[in-house]
């Protein structure tokens, strides 16, 4: 048994929680496109991805979504989901987001760096001067953990 206070908990919605409560929930209750292996944290694997390539430019990456992923109330991750939890993260700009904008993003120009090749892969670019291996690693985050966009937008939660 485990026992820890919570009076550090501001949120649970990984666009605005930074403290430790939520950080460690948020591995509970989130995932993100790729993750750390558990046996090996060096290694990046899959999670809501099924696999990553490089884009057409040096600057950006293709991932293809596992086609059998869903949120708990049964509504498959979609690409659409992808980019409304990063862009939404940005736009928010709350305390994790200075994670988000190590890749240049910013409120204004964030939903050019995202977008939809098809139902099952979503490219996402970069400008500033990284590699590939820092954006995925950027994307381990929890302020990069992916959210279902009907379900945030019906509740209001924007």
């Amino acid at each position: 048994m485990v026992a820890q206070s919570l009076d550090d908990l501001v949120s649970l919605d990984p666009a605005e929680g930074f403290e430790l409560s939520s950080l460690q929930a948020f591995t509970n209750i989130y995932q993100r496109l790729v993750q750390p292996d558990p046996d090996d944290p060096t290694v990046l694997v899959p999670t809501l991805a099924t696999s990553w390539a490089a884009g057409p430019t040096p600057r950006s990456l293709v991932f293809s979504l596992r086609s059998d992923a869903t949120f708990a109330n049964g509504h498959p991750v979609r690409p659409e989901d992808v980019i409304f939890s990063l862009s939404r993260a940005v736009k928010l700009n709350r305390a994790p987001v200075f994670i988000l904008n190590e890749l240049g993003w910013r409120a204004a120009s964030v939903d050019q760096s995202l977008s939809k090749i098809d139902a099952h892969r979503v490219r996402i670019d970069w400008s500033s001067n990284v590699g590939t291996a820092f954006v995925l690693s950027i994307l381990t985050t929890p302020i990069a953990s992916i959210v279902d966009a009907q379900e945030v937008t019906l509740r209001g939660f924007e």
